[in-house]
């Protein structure tokens, strides 16, 4: 019969549906025409388009097989019915089914992405403040199913579903809500959204954090601490030439990381030369000049070679043995290994503008291998001018990467450090702006959009809280909502994958390496990641019940305190062990990070214990404490002197102590 799909005061058109059904036959029954509805024992519905009438013969005895009576030439789509078990959909009633109709004759076939930067004066979420945005465009070719002579009259647009991130981006005139559409999608991702058009476009604001969000300043006695943590720290185990490329990799970044803190922090005068605490600066550069140079002068026994096959940079290990470096030969977690580099590199750039020109073309092939700007159309390239692809992890549509290279898996691609991802693509970004600061470069904008991106992603399909801690809470809105209660209670996914989402890693189910498997490395892009909002609900949680944290990932719970309270993560940085800390971190970084946050040094009411622990579910802690200086303190030096407090004096610090110039007392005041 014919059926009615549109609605009223909308373009209409007909469309024939089962025209004749033979039921004659004991065994089978044969239905002709171009739409079909077909219900599973289970419930499940789906409906079929098809291009040209045909045959379809259904198998009444075993009652699960429809075939062609014969071969058939022309298209055919189907559609699934999300089953609805309060409101059975019918034809007459559902807006949604309409819209499957009046939209099944448009599909596409194919898809361009694009994207452009812009200035912009707006305020975003995102950024704060961001005075760059990006404008990124699907554009998909369609082809009808209609016959040609009624193409040129169809209005017909593209229908398909977005994701959360995309109706999150998406301008709501592109949108169907869900009266005008009221089937409802999902997939393990949350909900999906009805988009019409063939052409989607959304604006991404672009951070414009570089090497420090800015630096905070701190008394002189924090700021000599942590430069004399920095000197000891040099001397704590160093990389080995013998190293994987992972490995290496953190811990070169470690360096840099002692070298950009002694940039900021040491003291200059006006010509610029160091004036005190011995030219800390000039060690930390030599030994990450060491380090770094050896490997890209493939000095090391796991250096890097081009694949000429593929069109990649992969490790000599992973070469010759798929399983060697966690399968970066196969091209997983390059975007893991090489943000470490990237990131070592643009420091030392920076310090040093003269390695740009010793080792320029080196750290671009490294650039080139995770975030390459162009053959994003692998149709329009000769593969034999294809040195690297597009974004080789990044997957445009999902809005974040995926880490998985040519390994196959029954869910698909995943990833499951999605704070290395991000390192990735900041260490993309410092570098092209280092590289490129002389010119206004798209290069270092495109690295922007990435870095952008990916912290999307992470905060939309890793981070999570759940409704019932919100409650009607001013956070309530402020969070997606995408899997099951009982899924939220874990705060964060440990693993996306294409068709699951899993709280566990690859080495462990404990909730402290979910969450810090996915905090890693600390840097000044953490605190844009792990925003306050999130990390006060994050933190008790992941905390709570547990006496201790073991010392190779403790450094990395105190970094996350620090984001809420800065000043009991400095009372508990000082019980850190730096060369039992990951590779990639060390105190001086942990000491340097809680600085920097807002409410360092400022005064702290004084905590209940018991209550704390009652109210947050977290152990005890003390913070920094800062009061007006009595008289005494002013009077005399003896009582606030460095000297006067042996814990201080042993490590070296000199002048006002107890309280300090700023009248805040340190960790080794003696109480």
């Amino acid at each position: 019969g014919d059926s009615n799909v549109g609605g009223k005061g909308s373009d209409q058109r007909q469309l024939f549906g089962v025209c004749s059904i033979d039921d004659s036959d004991q065994e089978t029954a044969t239905m002709r025409g171009v739409q079909f509805i077909f219900r599973t024992p289970e419930g499940a519905s789906w409906i079929m388009f098809a291009s040209e009438p045909m045959n379809l013969v259904f198998d009444k005895i075993r009652k699960t097989t429809v075939s062609s009576s014969s071969a058939y030439s022309g298209v055919i789509r189907l559609a699934y019915i999300p089953n609805d078990k309060q409101d059975e959909k019918t034809f007459d009633s559902s807006t949604g089914l309409r819209r499957l109709i009046y939209h099944s004759a448009i599909y596409p076939v194919g898809g361009q992405l694009s994207y452009d930067f812009h200035s912009s004066t707006s305020q975003s979420s995102l950024t704060d403040d961001s005075s760059r945005h990006a404008t990124v465009t699907f554009s998909f070719a369609t082809r009808s199913m209609m016959a040609p002579s009624l193409k040129s009259a169809s209005t017909q647009n593209l229908l398909m579903l977005g994701l959360p991130h995309h109706s999150e981006l998406l301008a709501e005139s592109v949108k169907l809500d869900e009266k005008k559409f009221d089937l409802k999608y999902k997939c393990i991702k949350g909900h999906l959204t009805p988009v019409i058009g063939s052409t989607w476009s959304y604006q991404e604001p672009l951070f414009d954090l570089e090497f420090d969000d800015h630096v905070q300043g701190v008394s002189d006695n924090v700021r000599d601490l942590i430069l004399q943590q920095v000197e000891a720290d040099l001397d704590r185990v160093l990389p080995t030439f013998a190293e994987n490329v992972y490995g290496y990799g953190k811990q070169v970044a470690r360096l840099a990381q002692l070298a950009h803190i002694a940039d900021k922090l040491e003291v200059k005068d006006k010509s610029g030369n160091v004036t005190e605490l011995g030219g800390v600066l000039e060690k930390t550069v030599n030994q990450l000049s060491k380090y770094l140079e050896a490997y890209l002068s493939a000095d090391v026994s796991d250096n890097l070679l081009f694949d000429s096959n593929m069109g990649g940079l992969v490790s000599t290990n992973g070469l010759h043995d798929k399983g060697e470096d966690f399968g970066n030969g196969r091209y997983n977690d390059h975007h893991f290994h090489y943000g470490y580099f990237l990131y070592a590199s643009a420091v030392m750039a920076k310090i040093d503008p003269s390695f740009i020109e010793r080792f320029g073309p080196h750290v671009d092939a490294i650039f080139h291998d995770i975030a390459h700007s162009t053959n994003g159309d692998s149709r329009s390239v000769e593969s034999d001018n294809i040195f690297f692809p597009m974004t080789r992890h990044k997957s445009w549509f999902d809005g974040h990467s995926f880490a998985t290279g040519m390994f196959p898996f029954g869910n698909g691609k995943s990833q499951e450090s999605s704070s290395e991802a991000v390192n990735c693509y900041y260490g993309a970004y410092l570098w092209s702006s280092v590289r490129h600061a002389e010119v206004a470069s798209d290069v270092t904008d495109f690295s922007r959009l990435l870095l952008a991106m990916e912290v999307r992603g992470a905060k939309t399909y890793w981070h999570m809280i759940p409704k019932s801690i919100l409650g009607n809470s001013t956070d309530a809105t402020a969070f997606h909502h995408l899997y099951t209660p009982d899924f939220e209670e874990n705060y964060m996914v440990g693993n996306v994958g294409m068709l699951d989402v899993a709280a566990n890693t690859w080495f462990g189910t404990d909730p402290l390496y979910i969450h810090m498997i996915n905090a890693i490395p600390i840097t000044a892009i953490t605190k844009l990641l792990f925003e306050k909002d999130y990390v006060k609900y994050e933190y008790p949680f992941l905390m709570d019940s547990r006496n201790s944290v073991e010392m190779a990932w403790r450094g990395y719970t105190t970094s996350i305190h620090a984001i809420i309270d800065p000043n009991a993560a400095w009372k508990e940085a000082q019980d850190l062990v730096s060369f039992e800390l990951d590779a990639a971190l060390s105190k001086s970084q942990v000491l340097y990070f809680i600085s920097q946050q807002p409410g360092f040094g400022l005064a702290s009411e004084t905590r209940n214990s018991t209550n704390s622990t009652k109210s947050s579910g977290r152990p005890n802690s003390f913070s920094l404490t800062t009061k007006a200086p009595s008289p005494s303190q002013h009077e005399s030096s003896s009582s606030s002197s460095c000297a006067s407090h042996p814990s201080c004096a042993n490590t070296g610090l000199t002048g006002e102590c107890c309280p300090s110039s700023q009248n805040i007392f340190l960790d080794c005041c003696s109480r």
